[in-house]
């Protein structure tokens, strides 16, 4: 049903396109957030790391938290 939505829209009116998907990651950020703040405990030493990296002038390449604790819980043994 999305699909033909953005399809539809794409075609007729590609601002509207536009908008449609803008609005659905505007969802997805909130759905992120709102799991992050009940999921994710403060990691003081997290944020230690990443002002490190970003004074060293690193690249900003890491992963979002929730998604690091997928990939830690997914490859526990």
């Amino acid at each position: 049903m999305r699909e033909d939505k953005w399809r539809n829209a794409e075609l007729a009116f590609p601002a509207v396109a536009v908008v449609l998907y803008m609005e659905e990651m505007n969802t997805w950020s909130e759905v992120d957030g709102y799991f992050n703040s009940r999921l994710l405990p403060a990691d003081p030493v997290l944020d230690t790391v990443l002002d490190a990296n970003a004074g060293a002038g690193l690249p900003a390449i890491d992963v979002a938290p929730n998604q690091g604790k997928l990939l830690y819980l997914g490859w526990q043994d």
